[in-house]
């Protein structure tokens, strides 16, 4: 059971790279590493796992400043975050999405770069924070944004059967929790359910 969940879990934050990888058909991974090594919401938000990519393509991760000369730009070490670009038929091509490729040489994505918020000299992705909330079992959807000061903020849209307004306090507590037990996420300046009241 706690594997399906797992499995549920991990189909349901990749969803989010639909398009991504309608678009860039580049990437494999088998259904039995997907369930057993991908544990997406273990990773202390490294975001949604794509995969190795195919024979015949080579990727590689690069600082964002260097986009206009992708192909000669050099790739970043494993684990370090930049843009996802690679080259099929000899020809380099961007993907406007962030993200990093670990030791075993599979790329993750943490979202478009035109969605990442850079604060105080870090950033702070959408695909690394919005799935891990999501775990949580009243939280239908995750939103990262700015709060009026320009600071990384989170919007929570719960389930329907809990947008009663006598449940917002315990909510309110849970959130506050599960974010204070993660160095990216303890120092949010809001979160936000939406129907509710702000926690300050």
């Amino acid at each position: 059971m706690r594997n399906l969940v797992k499995a549920f879990l991990a189909r349901r934050a990749r969803f989010r790279c639909r398009k991504f990888l309608k678009k860039h058909n580049i990437f494999r991974l088998s259904a039995e590493e997907y369930i057993k090594d991908c544990r997406i919401f273990e990773q202390n938000f490294a975001g949604i796992v794509l995969g190795r990519c195919l024979d015949g393509v080579e990727v590689k991760i690069i600082q964002i400043e260097n986009l206009d000369d992708i192909g000669n730009a050099a790739p970043l070490s494993l684990g370090y975050f930049g843009e996802i670009v690679y080259r099929r038929n000899g020809i380099w091509q961007g993907t406007g999405f962030c993200g990093f490729i670990d030791h075993r040489g599979r790329v993750w994505c943490c979202g478009k770069i035109e969605d990442s918020l850079l604060y105080n000299g870090e950033y702070f992705f959408p695909y690394c924070i919005e799935p891990v909330f999501e775990t949580l079992f009243f939280v239908k959807y995750a939103k990262l944004t700015r709060d009026e000061n320009g600071a990384p903020s989170l919007i929570i849209i719960p389930y329907a059967p809990f947008k009663l307004p006598f449940l917002g306090k315990f909510l309110e507590k849970i959130l506050r929790s599960f974010a204070k037990r993660f160095e990216k996420t303890k120092n949010l300046s809001l979160i936000k359910i939406r129907g509710f009241n702000k926690i300050e």
